[in-house]
C-alpha cells in the first residue's frame, strides 16, 4: 500500500471550510512577502498521534480508541514509516524535504528546491509514533486489536499484538 503526501494534515485552518492555498505569506520577521511552502510541514500528523495517546493516558477512553483512536494513530505511524528512506552510508532513516514547526526556514539558502533534511522536531515525532503504535494496539482487547489489523489491512507478517520487541 501506498502512501503520499495527501495522506497527511492541512496545516491551514479556514472558518468558512472553504480552504484556499495563496502561495505567499508575509514574514512577520522581515515585514517581506516569501513563498509559502508550509504545505510540507508534516509534522501535524505527529501533533495528532501525540495528542491520541495522552488523551487515552489521561482519560483511560479506550472505547475511544477502539472506534477510531488506533485506526488513526496507526494510519499516522504508517506514513511515517512510508516517507522515511534509509540512508546505508550512514546506516540510517531519513526524512528529507519537509518544513517544521518555523514555517519561515523552509528551504536551504541557494537549494533548487524547498524542504529541509531531518528537520529535528518532524524527526523525533516521527520516530516517537512509531515507537509508541505497539502499544497503543496493545491497549485494545485481542478481538479489537483484530479488528482495526484487519481494517488496516496490516501484513500478517507484521503482528503488534505479539509482543515483538521493539528497538524504541
Amino acid at each position: 500500500m501506498e502512501y503520499s503526501a495527501v495522506k497527511t494534515f492541512p496545516v491551514p485552518v479556514c472558518l468558512d471550510n472553504n480552504q484556499q492555498v495563496i502561495g505567499t505569506q508575509l514574514n512577520l520577521v522581515n515585514g517581506h512577502w516569501m513563498e509559502d511552502h508550509t504545505c510540507l510541514q508534516r509534522h501535524v500528523g505527529g501533533i495528532i498521534a501525540y495528542n491520541i495517546y495522552y488523551y487515552v493516558q489521561v482519560t483511560g477512553d479506550i472505547q475511544f480508541l477502539a472506534d477510531f483512536g488506533a485506526e488513526l494513530f496507526l494510519e499516522i505511524a504508517r506514513f511515517w514509516a512510508s516517507i522515511a528512506e534509509y540512508n546505508a552510508e550512514l546506516d540510517r532513516y531519513e526524512i528529507n524535504g519537509v518544513v517544521g514547526p518555523d514555517e519561515y526556514h523552509t528551504q536551504y539558502p541557494d537549494a533548487p528546491t524547498p524542504g529541509l533534511r531531518n528537520n529535528t522536531y518532524t524527526n523525533i515525532l516521527a520516530v516517537w509514533t512509531l515507537c509508541k503504535a505497539h502499544e497503543i494496539l496493545k491497549k485494545l482487547s485481542p478481538e479489537q486489536q483484530q479488528q482495526v489489523q484487519d481494517k488496516l489491512e496490516l501484513p500478517s507478517e507484521v503482528s503488534l499484538s505479539s509482543g515483538d520487541k521493539s528497538t524504541c
